[in-house]
């Protein structure tokens, strides 16, 4: 439950952190379209005052040119004024006393003069009215002309006004309104009341021109409101999609940890169940092995011993499938390399199946090229699993009393010799071999085909499957031929790497008897046994108090401790046993029915040699030559 609220808080996160972003863009957007408004507004009001200003400058100098001269003819009062005002808008003549129109400056605009409307105020100042014209009327010094008017067109007003089509102005004077000619669709767009930007600019009456306003509208073009409405729509869609996806990832990543804590403790389950296990099937394969090295046993004894010892190890491969399965499944799958002297592992593997021999018909040969390399470094428990799964199915179901294991080294083309290469391991059964529908289950896990029962063949089940997981897993390949009535062929590749040197075992390390740890007497006694078959002395202890006491009294140059002991665990206690010698030269095993990847710290202590029950000898002396740190070779 709380996995799906911290879910919803980064939902709700997410949405708040669009909303912030949506927000910041709408702000920024109406800061810049403010922005560009106040630019083309405060340039008309500018534009409006240097215009009317540069009206009052012409006003008086058409003044004073009538004040600085005694009388002025029609010619050169428009020589003097039709192009100076033609570039404003503005015309100007003069009026008499009994108000008629005297001098015109530009004739093109005599026709709409024609249509003035002249009247005098209660102090004789004339008053002119004409429509689409603003007017100021001067006294000057002129005689039969005593009057100045100056107009200014609306008409030519209106024209430099619609130039500027991004803004709307419009002047207000007396009871007189101008505006542009975009003023009306600006006002009339729906869209636009989003961004709509207007200011009204009042000025005084002054000496010649009478008080007017000047109001500036803009909104803004409906192309940016499309471009800020897709980038707001875009902000928000993604933010939405951003934040499901950040909800559901923050849910599946808290469903992963807790499929991982399952898997963890599934594994755990089971390690713990196959180390139950494994533990009375390590004394159980010791003392049948003794038993069949008494010389006294007859044929038949001998067989029966066989029997056990092949249920043992039939017993104990699937305590192993069943653990390396639920890994592979769950992803947890490591390799271990081990450094192994791969001529002594085969032999090991052929002696392995021999014991099957005393009680069936069956029998496996082993075969190894001339140049394969005496040590390779790999994961030989996996090795071994994976060998003996495929070799087991063939003896099951085979019809035939022949299965044959042929070995090899290879590298890929191009590959360096000092790089990894691969174990190339090629099975060969002789019996009917296996139906399409048996081939076909290979892939799906305690699942058996109908007909595998009914009669004897090259079979499949959960150790094959686990087999294939595993080759996939570690990189390898794993290929599987087989043709009714011409047997089974199983070909797969290991990954591995051949070591430079060829180490030989130190005399020195066995000279002085090996301490045996483990708190199960049964354990200890098989391995004494084994070990003492092998012809290297050992002492055995079940408790950690006994093992450093004895330590300090024999001086062991190799240690095997058992990994899960009453007072502590095998670590823990090699930690103690190296604090107490301070020996670099001793050697120091862990022995445990777990993997090595189940030890918890097995990291940090890479001079440890770590071994699987039951005992392998092979691997022992292998380790015993070339040691475990990865950089020894």
């Amino acid at each position: 439950m709380i996995y799906n609220r911290v879910a919803c808080l980064c939902f709700i996160l997410g949405l708040f952190i669009t909303l912030v972003i949506m927000l910041t863009e709408w702000e920024h957007s109406n800061y810049e379209f403010e922005e560009v408004y106040n630019k083309q507004s405060t340039a008309v009001m500018h534009s409006s005052e240097d215009m009317f200003f540069q009206h009052k400058i012409l006003i008086d100098s058409i003044q004073s040119f009538f004040n600085a001269s005694e009388t002025v003819s029609l010619g050169e009062f428009q020589i003097f004024t039709k192009e100076l005002l033609k570039m404003k808008s503005a015309v100007a003549l003069t009026l008499s006393s009994d108000m008629k129109v005297k001098y015109i400056s530009d004739p093109d605009f005599k026709n709409d003069i024609d249509n003035i409307h002249l009247s005098t105020d209660f102090n004789g100042m004339p008053l002119v009215a004409l429509p689409r014209y603003s007017f100021m009327t001067l006294a000057i010094d002129e005689p039969n002309m005593p009057y100045l008017v100056y107009a200014i067109s609306h008409q030519r007003m209106q024209e430099r006004m619609d130039k500027d089509s991004s803004i709307c102005i419009s002047y207000h004077h007396e009871d007189q309104v101008m505006e542009s000619a975009n003023c009306q669709a600006i006002r009339s767009g729906f869209l636009f009341s989003w961004f709509y930007y207007s200011d009204v600019v009042y000025f005084p009456a002054t000496e010649h021109f009478s008080a007017y306003s000047l109001k500036t509208e803009y909104a803004v073009p409906t192309r940016e409101v499309i471009r800020l409405s897709l980038i707001l729509f875009m902000t928000a869609f993604l933010g939405l999609a951003c934040s499901i996806l950040w909800f559901f990832k923050v849910r599946n990543t808290s469903l992963m940890k807790e499929v991982k804590i399952e898997n963890r403790s599934k594994i755990a389950l089971l390690s713990s169940i196959n180390h139950e296990i494994r533990t009375p099937i390590n004394a159980l394969v010791g003392y049948s092995q003794q038993l069949r090295d008494e010389a006294h046993l007859t044929a038949s004894q001998s067989s029966i011993i066989g029997k056990m010892i092949w249920s043992a190890n039939l017993l104990n491969s699937v305590a192993e499938n069943t653990l390396n399965y639920s890994k592979a499944e769950t992803g947890t799958l490591e390799l271990n390399s081990d450094r192994v002297n791969i001529r002594d592992y085969l032999n090991n593997i052929e002696q392995y199946y021999q014991s099957f021999s005393y009680s069936a018909d069956k029998y496996l040969v082993v075969n190894y090229s001339d140049d394969l390399a005496n040590f390779l470094e790999l994961d030989s428990a996996k090795l071994f699993q994976l060998i003996t799964n495929i070799i087991n199915n063939a003896f099951k179901y085979s019809t035939e009393s022949r299965i044959e294991l042929h070995v090899d080294y290879v590298q890929d083309k191009g590959v360096c010799q000092s790089q990894p290469g691969f174990l190339r391991v090629y099975i060969r059964d002789f019996g009917e071999g296996m139906t399409k529908q048996a081939k076909g289950v290979l892939d799906r896990p305690f699942i058996q085909a109908d007909n595998l029962i009914a009669q004897p063949q090259s079979g499949i089940g959960l150790g094959l499957y686990t087999c294939k997981r595993i080759v996939s897993l570690i990189g390898g390949r794993f290929r599987l031929s087989s043709c009714r009535g011409n047997g089974t062929k199983v070909l797969f590749r290991f990954p591995c790497r051949r070591l430079t040197k060829n180490p030989q075992l130190s005399k020195a390390l066995i000279e002085k008897p090996v301490l045996l740890v483990d708190d199960n007497r049964f354990n200890l006694e098989a391995a004494k046994a084994l070990l003492a078959k092998n012809q290297i002395a050992a002492v055995g202890v079940d408790t950690a108090s006994e093992a450093l006491a004895l330590q300090a009294e024999l001086q062991p140059k190799v240690v095997i401790v058992d990994y899960r002991l009453a007072e502590t665990d095998g670590l823990s206690l090699i930690r103690q046993m190296k604090l107490a010698c301070n020996d670099s030269s001793v050697r120091y095993f862990i022995l445990s029915a777990n993997d090595k990847s189940e030890i918890l710290d097995h990291h940090l202590y890479s001079d440890v040699c770590f071994l699987q029950k039951p005992l392998n000898m092979g691997l022992f002396r292998s380790q015993l030559m070339t040691g475990c740190c990865p950089n020894c070779m």
